[in-house]
């Protein structure tokens, strides 16, 4: 799904980001673990254009002492406002 958010921001945010990972040019995903509901997802980023092939939200399992993906986000408004409140958390 398309986004409407800054793209070259959005770029140097992943670039800056110790938990985002760039899979292939202009294709990351990142963990958003400053958000008070961490989430994951699956970036892209051409030119001016940014989509998303998948986001969720995570949790932490104690027991196994790791983080997995819950529940799905599917609305672009929520994943704008997710990635909007982590590039401000990041300054």
């Amino acid at each position: 799904m398309r986004l409407s958010i800054d793209a070259k921001a959005l770029l140097s945010f992943l670039e800056g980001n110790p938990d985002a990972e760039q899979l292939s040019s202009g294709e990351y995903v990142v963990d958003l673990f400053e958000l008070d509901r961490p989430a994951t997802m699956e970036i892209s980023i051409k030119g001016d254009s940014v989509s998303v092939q998948g986001a969720a939200y995570l949790e932490f399992d104690t027991e196994l002492q790791g983080w997995y993906m819950s529940d799905t986000v599917t609305e672009p408004e929520e994943i704008q406002a997710l990635l909007k409140k982590a590039m401000e958390a990041n300054g």
